[in-house]
């Protein structure tokens, strides 16, 4: 059983890993309940996030908004400043109009880079926390 599971695991690598940038895998959702999130899914490229983010799939959206919610959560205050100077739904219009307007190139990077980036741009801290 554990040699299946590696397996299983290493497949699900594999496959985000060489996900063309052209047309994206779908991010994978659990084999059932007691199953997690494959942790495979963090390193999503700008690419894979946004064709998530944008999908007409609602689980794919709520995997991508989740996403979403941790990189916020791992950089406000620190790469970003914050939730005390703006709404939580004017980030997503902020990060929406950035990102749907994106060349490939841009969007090819690491997708938590690509947000906390432009986030770092647009409200920059005045003092590290």
């Amino acid at each position: 059983m554990e040699n299946i599971k590696l397996i299983v695991c290493l497949l699900s690598f594999f496959a985000v890993s060489c996900a063309s940038a052209n047309n994206p895998e779908p991010l994978r959702e659990p084999l059932d309940s007691k199953q997690r999130m494959p942790v495979e899914q963090r390193d999503l490229s700008g690419i894979e996030f946004w064709a998530a983010y944008m999908s007409k799939d609602v689980k794919q959206r709520r995997f991508a908004e989740m996403y979403l919610v941790g990189v916020l959560d791992s950089s406000e205050g620190y790469m970003w400043c914050g939730y005390d100077q703006v709404k939580g739904g004017s980030i997503q219009e902020l990060l929406y109009r950035k990102l749907s307007k994106a060349n490939e190139e841009f969007m090819a990077v690491r997708a938590s880079h690509l947000i906390t980036n432009i986030l770092a741009d647009s409200l920059p801290c005045r003092e590290r926390k």
